[in-house]
Formats: C-alpha cells, structure tokens, sequence
C-alpha cells in the first residue's frame, strides 16, 4: 500500500476545526456507509477516499472519541479494515490495524473527515430508532433485522432483496453481498470486492447466468453461487420498505409437495450412471458435471440420506474417485475423499443433484 507523506498541519488550527465542527445528520453525510460506527465513539462521518497507486476507492466510516483519537472501518481488498489510534494533526499513533494495511493511509484519511467537517452526533441517532419501534401499531409488518449488516442499500428498482456472506475460496476474499430480486429470475449483486464496488445484473433459471451489466466484469462467474445461496436465505425484505417477506420460506409448501412426489427411477436420469449407489444410503441420482479448468467431463452417482448426508462416486483422471460427507447448501463438511481431489468440487455437483431433482430409492 502506498505510504503518504504526512499531512502538517498545526495544532490549532486542527483544535479550531474541531471547535468549529457543524452538528449533522446522517442524511447530510456525502455517501451512504457500508459499515455502522463503533458503539464507543462520540461522533462519527463518511467520506470517500481512493488510494491512488491501486486504483482502489474506499467508503470509509470514521469515527472520533475525545480531541484525537479515530478509529477507520472500511472494505479494501474485499477484506474488512478496522484501524484504531490517535492523530494530532501531523502523524498518528497506531492502537490497532486489523490487517496492517491502513496505517499508511490513515493521516490522509482522517484528514479528510476533519476537512469535510460534518460530524453525526452518536447519542440521538442512536435513540431514534428505538423510539419508532417502540410507538409502531400492533400488528404493523415486520421490519427486516439482518445478521449481517448490509453494505449497500438495494436497488430501488428490484422488489426484494436480502443479505448474504460470500467467500472466493482461491483468493480467500471474504464479500458481504446484497443480492436484489425482481420477477422469477432476474438479479442484482452489489458487493465489494478488492477495494472496488461491483454491481452485477443478470438473470439466472438456476444452472447458467445471462449477464446484462458487470461494472467491473469480475463478478459473473461467481453470480450463479451467490444467488443459489440467496435462494436459500430463509429472510428477505421488501426493497420499498424494509418489511420481511417470505422469500425462500413461502416456497416451503412447493418443498412438502415435492417429498410427496412420486419417487422417480433410473430411467428418468439424464445419462446412464458409471456406479452403482452405496446400498447405505436411501435415494441418489446421476449428474454430468464438467472441471471446467481441465476440461474433464465426470459422470457422478450421487448417493443421499437424512437430511445433508451425501456421497459421490465417479471416475477422474483414470482413477475411482468416492467422497463422502455433508452439504448444508453453502459449504460442505469431508467425512472421507479416496484420492482427495473431489472436496473442491462437492458442493457443485451435489448442487446441480438437488437442482435437478430426481432421485431414486436405492433397494
């Protein structure tokens, strides 16, 4: 990371902005955070920062206690920042940096808050909201609480939306998502992610994506996971109001009638299977499934019993491959991997399984 000169200032005059500073209101603020302030601090604002050398622009929330002491939350690098310390106007003591990235750039940053000079009081924005909640009508619908707070607000011209954790494995990047819904298919992902916000719009019939718009062309080919594993939040909010909405939660009935369903046999699966099922196991099925990275086409038994119990069995590379283990519908958990090549690819092919829906009764 670039480390910028230091800013000299001196100390009155720092003194006299902050004698001078303006009350203000989140609504004054030039842009809408992407992370709540800490608790702890008295005052807080938002500004907009690139650093120049990456090409990477931060939303940074800073926060202030006392005369000099800050504290900066940000997302760069599609990793969440938090720096703590104290600034006197020509260089900083650093308390904490939860990834070492941002004490070079922390002067500057702070800087510009004090410069922009537009502070929210933390103690009666803080108490609004309670006090609406507490005069709301019985029986008034209920507004959506996420566990995760979301980064950016949904696209006004979508329907619903709703808030989930994504993480790309091989670059470890941990991405707060926004993922907005419109009619049967249609999508919006806004996320950031190596210190730039992305915007992807598309539709997704749940197996390919037609991307419409990729602000930074990054994100198509992680679209499909994200929205798969939007589709299994329970929790979703009208974009108009705030209100939750059943989302996956209404479609529980379209689930029970799909239990009752006739069990399907082997003759409806899309291609002869290579394996016979495990016997220990209740229902399975067959998918073709491509490692588009080496161009190797499996055909996979997938074995299934309880509730997220799986096991694959195929051939790759000339060698038998059987994996077993659980599937929660995010993440899998390795019981056994014969060769140890299938763990990365588990969670795709028993998706595509349960996205294809037919599954026979192992005699």
């Amino acid at each position: 990371m670039k480390k910028l000169s230091t800013v000299l200032l001196s100390t009155v005059a720092v003194v006299g902005m902050a004698v001078s500073a303006n009350a203000a209101t989140a609504a004054d603020l030039p842009v809408e955070p992407q992370f709540d302030p800490a608790a702890d601090c008295e005052q807080y604002t938002v500004v907009e920062y690139t650093i120049e050398d990456l090409n990477a622009d931060l939303v940074c929330t800073v926060c202030k206690t006392g005369e000099d002491t800050y504290q900066i939350l940000t997302n760069f690098y599609g990793d969440d920042q938090d720096w703590k310390g104290t600034y006197d106007g020509s260089a900083v003591t650093t308390e904490s940096d939860k990834t070492g990235f941002m004490e070079g750039d922390a002067p500057a940053i702070i800087q510009k808050a004090i410069d922009q000079d537009l502070w929210v009081a933390m103690g009666e924005e803080a108490e609004a909201p309670a006090d609406e909640a507490a005069e709301a009508p019985a029986g008034e619908a209920e507004k959506v609480v996420w566990e995760t707070e979301p980064q950016f607000a949904p696209n006004p011209d979508f329907e619903v939306y709703t808030v989930v954790e994504y993480t790309i494995e091989d670059l470890n990047a941990d991405l707060v998502c926004t993922v907005c819904k419109k009619g049967e298919d249609t999508y919006d992902i806004l996320t950031n992610f190596y210190g730039d916000d992305q915007d992807w719009i598309g539709t997704f019939d749940g197996e390919a994506v037609i991307t419409e718009t990729d602000k930074t062309g990054f994100m198509e080919g992680d679209a499909p996971a994200i929205i798969k594993l939007a589709e299994e939040n329970t929790v979703w909010a009208n974009v108009a109001d705030d209100t939750v909405v059943g989302g996956a939660a209404e479609e529980a009935p379209a689930a029970d009638a799909a239990e009752e369903a006739p069990a399907a046999d082997a003759a409806a699966f899309p291609t002869e299977p290579q394996f016979d099922p495990n016997p220990d196991y209740e229902t399975y099925t067959v998918v073709e499934y491509t490692i588009e990275d080496l161009n190797a086409d499996l055909v996979c038994t997938v074995c299934k019993k309880g509730e997220n119990e799986y096991e694959i069995l195929t051939n790759f590379y000339g060698d038998d491959q059987d994996w077993a283990g659980t599937y929660d519908g995010s993440a899998v958990t390795t019981t056994s991997d014969k060769t140890g090549f299938m763990e990365g690819d588990a969670p795709a092919i028993i998706q595509k399984a349960i996205d294809q829906d037919i599954w026979a009764p192992i005699a």
